[in-house]
């Protein structure tokens, strides 16, 4: 190497030093990806995982200006391969090293470590920045219920410092049926602290919507999250920015969300969030690619001395994007157990309504106030939704692969007049008119004041996108005689695209795993399920 690009490295190394965040900085700087996976047929295994692991570095050799931190998503280096068989699994898997003992994995060799590991730790150390990826894990099994290989396989988080370092690793364990990986005994809290004074707590996908370890990290202090996740968005209440934007609004917390792309399968979402002041940076690719989004996110200054992210965005922008949504596959909440109560919008413009689920101590009250106005239509356009109160206090399943507890006082978009048409999409954007314009919604609810329960400020306009957190309140008041809260969710600015407009609870003391449930309806769902999984699988090839 010749001595003038020997000082060239060394001035570019210098620079970055210099230039990137340190613990007195009132910001650090982050980038999350969105990432399509290779979809070259014929690519063998390996060589699928280090093509995924180039167009990574790639993506962020593209970025200019210097990076604090950098997040990959779920399950886009290895995608497709991660419910084969286990010799599959075995060839592609990389051992992770034991963050206490400071391995620089660019320094070893692929008799140790799986070359992708490698490039990602040079990867890393290039760059100068903390590098998240998500990988399968293998660890030698130790217990007593091993399969015959003797291996254990895991979804896990790996981090890298600006050397390359392994600093962090996290095993997920909210498991989205990836029945073929293992489960650790207990949720592991595995935050990682950086050089520019901020620790961040990390989960994976599914994690999102239990208490451990997200909320466990809470409690433990923790106040900014990494989050790769490949989400399968579904109507009305949990589409991937949606699910990701109430949880760290909620929370008050800086959340780095990055989203796996497949709009086949659903996937798609990405963000970085300032906790209640909004989303920063949010997206959704549409038509199946990648890109990499870079912020500065401004460190846990108190949110009462900072004003609310600015959002302005025009209804011909929103159609803009809606319009190209229309093969984004989603899933659909089943609603048909739901209270229900329709909306009419032809004689009405001030509507005050009461609509209670449940039974005994588990029974929710919502009480809604919707001001509205009607406007006449002049596109020729054939279809329009209707809008719809709903109540629900019970358990759903999770797409078969897990039971949760629901709490939820939702104003829903329906295509007809019945629940079942509730949280659907018309399938055609461009002949959807809109002539109601809601001037106000308020939604109240009272809630048990007990640790196993949440809520969220839970809404959606047509372009997939939760309202700009200027455009509604959110607040609660304790009640102390009854040990319980009202929470109280207001829209205060007109919304004329509106999906969803929610309070979103979740009650994780009713949560189960329906494999083990007696309830033969539970087996059917969780059957239909693996046939749909199975489907994701091969679209991710």
């Amino acid at each position: 190497m010749s001595y003038i690009l020997r000082l060239s490295l060394l001035l570019n190394f210098l620079q970055r030093t210099l230039q990137v965040s340190t613990a007195n900085s009132p910001y650090y700087t982050a980038a999350v990806v969105e990432y399509f996976p290779v979809q070259e047929i014929g690519l063998s295994p390996k060589d699928k995982t280090l093509k995924n692991v180039n167009n990574y570095l790639s993506l962020l050799n593209e970025v200019t200006e210097d990076i604090d931190i950098v997040v990959f998503p779920e399950a886009t280096i290895t995608t497709g391969f991660q419910n084969r068989n286990r010799t599959i699994l075995l060839a592609l898997a990389t051992i992770i090293p034991d963050p206490s003992k400071n391995i620089v994995v660019c320094h070893q060799t692929s008799e140790n470590y799986s070359q992708y590991l490698i490039s990602l730790s040079c990867g890393a150390k290039n760059r100068a920045v903390y590098l998240v990826a998500n990988v399968i894990e293998k660890r030698i099994c130790t217990g007593n219920k091993c399969a015959s290989d003797n291996w254990d396989f895991y979804n896990s988080n790996v981090i890298f410092d600006r050397n390359g370092t392994v600093v962090g690793r996290y095993r997920k364990y909210n498991l989205f049926g990836e029945y073929t990986l293992n489960k650790t005994s207990k949720a592991e809290l595995s935050p990682f602290t950086t050089d520019f004074n901020v620790t961040f707590g990390q989960f994976i996908c599914f994690d999102l919507l239990f208490d451990t370890p997200a909320n466990a990290l809470l409690r433990n202090g923790i106040r900014d999250f990494v989050f790769p996740t490949m989400w399968f968005s579904e109507l009305p209440f949990l589409t991937a920015l949606q699910a990701q934007e109430q949880w760290a609004y909620e929370n008050d917390v800086n959340f780095l969300a990055a989203g796996a792309n497949n709009p086949a399968v659903g996937s798609g979402g990405s963000a970085i969030v300032e906790g209640s002041r909004g989303a920063i940076i949010e997206d959704i690719i549409a038509q199946g690619d990648s890109k990499i989004y870079v912020a500065n996110v401004t460190k846990r200054t108190p949110r009462s001395l900072l004003t609310s992210v600015e959002t302005k965005i025009t209804t011909e922008e929103i159609d803009k994007v809606a319009l190209t949504l229309d093969n984004f596959f989603l899933l659909k909440d089943n609603l048909t157990d739901y209270a229900f109560q329709l909306i009419n919008t032809t004689t009405t413009t001030s509507i005050d309504k009461s609509l209670c689920h449940g039974s005994g101590e588990n029974i929710l009250c919502c009480q809604f106030r919707v001001n509205l106005t009607v406007n006449s239509v002049t596109n020729g356009a054939q279809n329009s939704y209707n809008y719809a109160f709903l109540a629900f206090s019970g358990v759903r399943t999770f797409s078969g692969t897990y039971n949760g507890g629901i709490e939820t006082c939702a104003v829903v978009a329906c295509t007809n007049n019945t629940p079942a048409t509730c949280g659907v999409r018309f399938s055609n954007y461009s002949t959807v008119s809109w002539p109601i314009t809601f001037q106000s919604i308020t939604i109240k609810g009272n809630f048990s004041n007990v640790l196993h329960k949440i809520q969220y400020p839970n809404s959606l306009r047509s372009n997939l996108r939760p309202l700009p957190t200027t455009n509604f309140k959110w607040s609660y008041e304790n009640i102390s005689q009854i040990n319980s809260k009202k929470r109280t969710l207001a829209l205060i600015e007109p919304e004329n695209r509106l999906i969803t407009f929610a309070i979103f609870g979740r009650d994780y003391s009713r949560d189960s795993d329906p494999r083990f449930s007696s309830s033969s309806h539970y087996s059917i769902i969780a059957l239909v399920y693996c046939l749909f999984i199975t489907l994701c699988v091969l679209l991710f090839k």
